[in-house]
């Protein structure tokens, strides 16, 4: 009985010092240099287990976090990229120190959807030509209608307005081209060449018949004598 009690009050006290040693968090600050948070005197009843009492806590500074404002991404969005795949947004959180860490990734969808929705970004799939094949910019959309991949991109509240009032715009055809005689000729709206007296169409001027290609010649009845 007494050897039983023992071995409980072990393990507890084995228990309480592992909460009490792990109790300071090193982690890449803003400043790319490396910033530790002091957890205090933990113990086994502030949560479940000591992961979740790490989340919790840094939770609680703004270092993870289970969603983000779509402001966010404007506030931080890359100068150089007029377009922002969805893919590379997600990898923004676990590689820059500038952005909070996630609790999940699904959380990046949220986010985008979001501001779709609100008018501050817009959520395009590129086409050729400059063009977009999907172009969803101010209107209800959900974290089920967007996918994280290398072909879907998000713009700014700027470029897509730009983007929408380029397309109310009629169509600017090219001028017609002059027409280069000998080039490019069109046998239905081009006149006929001048003919003669058959019907054949009369040689440039100076310019030699070819007997291979021109007409065989007409053979004329022999005299008789």
């Amino acid at each position: 009985m007494q050897l039983g009690d023992n071995i409980k009050k072990a393990r507890r006290d084995l228990r309480e010092s592992v909460w009490r040693s792990y109790n300071n968090v090193a982690l890449l600050g803003k400043n790319n240099e490396v910033r530790f948070i002091d957890l205090g005197k933990a113990h086994s009843s502030a949560a479940k287990d000591i992961i979740q009492f790490i989340l919790n806590e840094l939770m609680n500074v703004d270092e993870v976090q289970k969603g983000i404002s779509p402001n966010l991404l404007v506030r931080n969005w890359p100068p150089s990229l007029p377009e922002w795949s969805t893919k590379s947004v997600r990898d923004a959180f676990y590689a820059s120190p500038l952005f909070p860490r996630l609790l999940s990734p699904e959380a990046i969808k949220e986010t985008i959807a979001r501001g779709v929705s609100n008018g501050q970004i817009a959520y395009v799939g590129k086409a050729g030509s400059g063009k977009y094949l999907a172009f969803n910019f101010e209107k209800t959309l959900t974290s089920f209608d967007v996918e994280v991949s290398e072909e879907m991109n998000i713009i700014t509240k700027e470029n897509a307005e730009a983007y929408r009032s380029r397309g109310s715009q009629p169509v600017q055809l090219p001028p017609a081209q002059p027409t280069i005689p000998g080039i490019n000729v069109d046998p239905v709206s081009q006149p006929a060449p001048p003919t003669g007296r058959s019907g054949a169409a009369n040689p440039p001027t100076g310019a030699q018949s070819d007997p291979k290609s021109g007409p065989e010649p007409v053979q004329l009845p022999l005299a008789l004598t």
